[in-house]
């Protein structure tokens, strides 16, 4: 006989803690997505190889070409989500009922040469309505009693399930879900947060 956790009540500042976390996490690429990429990345590989023999400078340029524009990026990139997540509203979000129809989990390897190998695992929660979810990595980070890994998330994730879905009214998408077996939805008014 299988015990459930207590449940635990959410309220709008617990789902925007949840909208920040998914925002920090991008998603991982499929295995297909992977497979695309993989094979023009070798074929890059070798022609930098071929290019090195001809014009030995070309690759300690194109390597501080290459760490400069990763730096810059990365730059870019973190005052982009720090923006990202001043800009937040909840307004901006739809809360709605769905039920669950069936699950998805995909698990490959990225081979590393030198280094270990990186183990990606993606988990889909797929809706009665043919929406989606992409459940990302790590969920429910302020919870004492559940925070929950995509895995867990799919583990505990049955066909006929009511999920509270959290929904970006612009795009549509679903950005976070809670199983109702484990949460209670309470619109309550939110408190003020500092992030």
């Amino acid at each position: 006989m299988d015990i459930l956790p207590k449940m635990e009540t959410i309220t709008l500042t617990e789902i925007e803690k949840d909208i920040i976390n998914a925002l920090k996490q991008p998603q991982d690429k499929s295995k297909i997505e992977y497979e695309k990429i993989k094979i023009p990345t070798a074929i890059i590989t070798f022609l930098l190889i071929i290019i090195e023999f001809i014009y030995p400078l070309f690759i300690v340029w194109g390597i501080i070409a290459f760490v400069v524009f990763v730096v810059g990026y990365n730059i870019i990139g973190h005052f982009r989500l720090k923006h990202k997540i001043k800009q937040i509203s909840i307004n901006d979000y739809e809360i709605k009922t769905y039920i669950l129809s069936h699950t998805t989990e995909e698990n490959y390897v990225i081979r590393m040469y030198k280094a270990r190998d990186i183990i990606v695992y993606n988990c889909c929660l797929y809706f009665e309505n043919g929406e989606v979810w992409n459940v990302p990595k790590d969920n429910y980070l302020w919870s004492k009693e559940q925070p929950m890994s995509a895995f867990a998330i799919h583990e505990s994730s049955h066909r006929g399930d009511s999920f509270t879905v959290v929904i970006k009214k612009d795009t549509g998408n679903i950005v976070m879900a809670y199983n109702t077996k484990l949460f209670k939805y309470k619109n309550a008014p939110r408190s003020t947060c500092n992030f």
